[in-house]
């Protein structure tokens, strides 16, 4: 008995459909073939733009059911590109200084990194190159509990110190040490904290007649009641400090502990010392 017309278009159908299904890639598939051991091997050897081509992959991926090591890709994507840009900053570092007039531009330098999708931006009047933490905002997007987020809650809270509103950077330091109120990252959240007590003590206090240009912002116009705000500040970042010398934890950066020893003493006798954590665009 032969088969039908419509049978055999039906069945024609089926398997036209069954041979697009096994021929094409699932989103796994497509995501699976980042060699984050081949990435890693090539970042410690000093080759961050070739390691990067391998991990920028993992900021298209959506979700960790399209890559099974994204977590993982992610962090080591921030921390290979924070590299990069370190060894980018220096080669434009490096011309600026060796040539009265730069014969190479940063965006010349940077073309590269951004062809393979990194964003960046140049700081002004200096021409380095400026990188927005780019893998560590997508770790956090699809990863809120990941196992590195006391690291990436503490970058991106600093990342936005630098232009960010100075009562913004005091409320996310603060929330940050209420979730982690210990280690390395906490001791560096601290600091960044003291800092901005510090600098408001400085600013506020119309006795320590502050250079900066935007005091008024600062002040409320009464000496007195401005006097004993930022007397609250200093005492404030005095505690912090304390807290930072005396904690078991190490900081990530061990320049924190050196400075806060040959700072505090001044700070505690009325005297301003060190440099200043709140930016001009507050």
């Amino acid at each position: 008995m032969g088969i039908s017309m419509k049978s055999r278009f039906w069945l024609g159908s089926i398997c036209f459909i069954l041979s697009l299904i096994f021929k094409l890639p699932s989103p796994a598939m497509a995501f699976d073939n980042v060699d984050l051991k081949k990435a890693d091997l090539l970042f410690k050897n000093g080759q961050y733009l070739e390691s990067l081509k391998i991990v920028t992959l993992c900021l298209k991926a959506k979700s960790d059911k399209e890559m099974s090591d994204l977590e993982k890709c992610l962090y080591l994507g921030e921390n290979i590109t924070n590299k990069a840009i370190e060894h980018l900053n220096k080669k434009i570092d490096d011309n600026r200084f060796k040539n009265n007039r730069p014969n190479i531009s940063s965006s010349d330098l940077d073309a590269p990194y951004k062809q393979i999708g990194l964003k960046l931006t140049e700081e002004y009047g200096t021409s380095r190159v400026i990188y927005d933490c780019d893998f560590f905002k997508r770790l956090k997007e699809l990863f809120p509990h990941s196992k590195y987020k006391s690291e990436y809650e503490y970058v991106l809270i600093r990342s936005k110190m630098i232009h960010g509103p100075w009562k913004e950077s005091e409320k996310a330091l603060k929330e940050y040490l209420i979730e982690f109120p210990d280690g390395k990252y906490s001791i560096d959240a601290k600091y960044w904290l003291a800092m901005i007590y510090k600098s408001l003590w400085s600013i506020i206090n119309p006795e320590l007649n502050s250079q900066r240009t935007d005091v008024k912002y600062f002040r409320t116009g009464d000496n007195k009641a401005d006097i004993e705000q930022a007397e609250k500040y200093r005492k404030m970042s005095i505690n912090l400090f304390e807290e930072i010398i005396s904690s078991k934890n190490n900081p990530s950066d061990p320049y924190i502990i050196e400075w806060v020893k040959q700072c505090l003493p001044y700070i505690k006798k009325g005297i301003p010392s060190g440099g200043d954590a709140i930016p001009y665009d507050v």
